[in-house]
């Protein structure tokens, strides 16, 4: 309520209050007509006229005002300088252009927007090409359709963020937070996932073909449709609160080896190959030996 009423009186320029005083002093003499002077009544008309022109200009330069700064500062926001750009973030996240749509399909490549706080911001169909977004806030951010490629994002937080149908091709996502995160149809070729927390995120008809996903958290993803071929797994997080949650697969969903995902595969094959190599040795070992075998041996040693 006290931000209202700032603004209310913010909004009274000199201009507005002129403006105001001749529309309501000639609407009073135009139409209530009080029976006070005949040449108030004859300038009435002309009162109100000028009341409503002031008011039509001021809110037409005010439009091109506010049109002209929030173009130079999306410019700024731009910049390869980073408190520069960083600064432009701040004041469009004050005014709140950064969530109204108006960044919506701009170009920021290589800009250097380290640390910046985009929580929350309309960010759709935008150009971040090789932009660096390190320690980023992005926590619910919409970058549906975005072009993220070859963008550093280590540790960028991404909560809850839309990032379906992006680009992220080649991008650095090491230790980055993408927890909850919509990257359905996202195309995540070369992609280096190292250590990322990926738990819950949605990860349907993704291309994730030769990411490096080496320690990451992949906990209760969705990887129905998944392409992982040639995917990095070693060393990926399956665990949830103390129990071994498999990913969410359909016959659709492509495993680092080229093969189609089958509900008997095991993922410790790719998560963990030299245990799961070591234990199915021991299993055809196991099944490989004759009948007898255990017993001859220990007959033979005594």
């Amino acid at each position: 309520m006290r931000k209202r009423w700032q603004k209310f009186y913010e909004w009274w320029s000199l201009t507005r209050v002129l403006g105001a005083s001749a529309l309501v002093f000639g609407f009073v003499f135009l139409v209530i007509e009080p029976p006070i002077s005949r040449f108030l009544s004859d300038i009435a008309p002309e009162f109100f006229g000028i009341g409503v022109t002031v008011l039509l200009i001021d809110w037409a330069n005010e439009r091109r005002s506010t049109a002209e700064e929030k173009a130079a500062l999306i410019l700024q926001m731009g910049s390869d300088d980073r408190a520069f750009a960083v600064e432009a973030a701040r004041i469009l996240r004050q005014k709140e252009w950064l969530m109204d749509g108006s960044l919506n399909g701009k170009r920021f490549s290589q800009a250097r927007l380290q640390k910046a706080n985009l929580e929350n911001s309309q960010l759709q169909g935008v150009n971040l090409e090789s932009a660096d977004l390190e320690e980023v806030r992005l926590i619910n951010a919409n970058l549906h359709n975005a072009n993220l490629s070859e963008a550093k994002l280590k540790k960028a937080n991404l909560y809850q963020a839309d990032l379906s149908n992006i680009n992220l091709r080649k991008a650095n996502l090491q230790f980055a937070i993408l927890v909850e995160s919509n990257l359905q149809n996202s195309d995540l070729e070369g992609v280096d996932l190292q250590k990322a927390k990926l738990h819950q995120a949605n990860l349907k008809q993704a291309i994730l073909y030769e990411a490096n996903l080496k320690g990451a958290d992949l906990s209760c993803v969705n990887l129905c449709g998944a392409d992982l071929t040639d995917a990095n797994l070693r060393h990926v997080n399956l665990y949830f609160r103390g129990a071994y949650v498999n990913p969410i697969c359909d016959e659709n969903t492509i495993m680092p080896d080229g093969s189609y995902w089958t509900p008997d595969r095991d993922w410790r094959e790719f998560t963990h190959p030299d245990e799961w190599a070591a234990e199915q040795a021991k299993k055809r070992f196991a099944f490989s030996r004759p009948p007898g075998f255990a017993r001859d041996i220990s007959e033979s040693k005594s």
